[in-house]
């Protein structure tokens, strides 16, 4: 029998090995390669949840949903790359209130505005193409921090069990660590820090630390496989204005 209460649901997923940095993350476009890997009764349930909501969602929507202790945040990103949301009320706790906000949302409208906002971007996209990029060196950066990056990094490369990847950044003016699983997840997360404009003071492989030209290599990389404005915004474009 199907959970109603997702807060309950999303609790179960927390307990299984899908767990990271409390969320389990599920695409539409390929959950079940993910889901697969939960309990037999648990997939099931989960595969329902998300096969209801692509039901709903048109398809010019792609959806992810990340369950978290408070819920299911759920999202949806047009088709053109230009992202939406369903502000505060995309946490739910229930799925009766998820399925009812989402037949109850005016796609159509949803779709123009956000088609409206592609419009606006592509504006500021034409404009930045003319601007050069303004990606700010990891050397620079790493020498503002340099006491506390220094014994940061100290503690990690002495460890006797050294992670396979350490990501040393600077968010908000507080140097902040994370360990991606596999290169792959490291420029995934590299996207994201270059994107909302943080830095990138260090990395560390099994417990070496990058050369600040490996950094800048790795960084070229993960601004590669972002979208148009993503990318942009990682080379600082809009900052030239």
């Amino acid at each position: 029998m199907a959970t109603e209460n997702l807060k309950r649901l999303s609790l179960k997923l927390l307990a299984t090995p899908l767990a990271e940095d409390g969320r389990v993350y599920l695409a539409g476009e390929d959950y079940q390669a993910t889901t697969v890997l939960l309990p037999h009764d648990l997939r099931d349930e989960v595969n329902a949840l998300v096969e209801e909501v692509l039901r709903i969602v048109p398809n010019d929507f792609s959806v992810s949903l990340s369950f978290a202790t408070d819920g299911v945040h759920l999202s949806t990103e047009f088709e053109d790359g230009n992202t939406g949301s369903f502000g505060p009320g995309s946490r739910f706790t229930s799925r009766k209130s998820m399925f009812q906000k989402l037949r109850a949302t005016n796609w159509d409208a949803k779709r123009a505005d956000l088609m409206e906002q592609g419009s606006i971007f592509e504006d500021m996209l034409n404009e930045a193409e003319d601007r050069p990029p303004n990606i700010p060196l990891s050397r620079d950066a790493a020498q503002r921090y340099a006491p506390d990056l220094d014994a940061i990094v100290g503690e990690i490369t002495g460890r006797g069990d050294p992670a396979p990847f350490v990501l040393v950044i600077v968010r908000d003016d507080k140097i902040e660590v994370t360990e991606p699983k596999t290169r792959f997840a490291l420029i995934g997360d590299l996207g994201d820090v270059l994107a909302t404009s943080y830095e990138v003071l260090a990395i560390v492989e099994n417990g070496v630390k990058w050369s600040f030209e490996a950094i800048e290599a790795v960084k070229l990389e993960a601004i590669e496989g972002l979208g148009p404005i993503s990318r942009a915004k990682a080379e600082r474009r809009f900052d030239l204005a």
